[in-house]
């Protein structure tokens, strides 16, 4: 499908710019210097932005923070494209995350629920999701530093990374069954530690 090619192109995008930038000056400090091992975090909103560019550059008009209406529980987007796409009206709900761990991926996939369901706040005027005539694309990106966390979520999330029996991964695998997944390389820390971008978008 067409839209899978163009957030295909967003992604990758996204990470070779963010490979660019963060080769020219690293943004973020090394949060356990004295470690063996010592890695990096790029920040959430770093990678927002330059998805934000990535959709622009395609025609998308953006917003940041959109914020949400739920049953019991309000809460914002943190970035919705919206644009014209071989004549269907394209929305992407997208959240960004950082996963080292078993708590942020149940953060993800209770980020991916809610955008499931996403109905905007009184007064946001942009489409509404489940509108005639909207395809609606619920997305999620995060950056990490562990391999076994990049092979596992590029290989489809099919079974728990490495070691890893958290809850948290299983919750993620299952929220993201069927979903269209990209791990891409982004950057080279620092300390010399590889870093990729993972995005997940529920096409049809």
């Amino acid at each position: 499908m067409a839209i899978e090619q163009t957030l295909s192109d967003v992604f990758n995008d996204a990470a070779g710019k963010i490979g660019a930038a963060t080769a020219a000056h690293w943004p973020t400090k090394i949060w356990d210097p004295n470690a063996t091992h010592s890695y990096t975090e790029l920040p959430e909103a770093m990678v927002t932005s330059y998805l934000t560019v990535a959709f622009a550059a395609r025609g998308f008009h953006v917003y940041c923070e959109v914020p949400l209406e739920l049953p019991g529980a309000n809460g914002r987007v943190d970035m919705v494209a919206v644009g014209d796409h071989g004549g269907t009206r394209v929305v992407v709900g997208l959240e960004a995350k950082r996963l080292f761990a078993g708590g942020g991926a149940g953060s993800i996939a209770q980020d991916w629920t809610r955008l499931s369901a996403a109905r905007w706040a009184r007064g946001v005027t942009l489409p509404d999701p489940r509108g005639p005539g909207t395809l609606f694309i619920p997305a999620v990106s995060a950056t990490t530093w562990k391999p076994d966390i990049a092979e596992w979520w590029a290989a489809g999330l099919r079974a728990p990374p490495g070691r890893r029996r958290a809850p948290g991964f299983g919750a993620l695998a299952d929220a993201l069954a069927g979903t269209r997944c990209w791990a891409t390389t982004i950057a080279t820390s620092p300390g010399g530690h590889q870093q990729w971008l993972l995005a997940a978008a529920g096409l049809p």
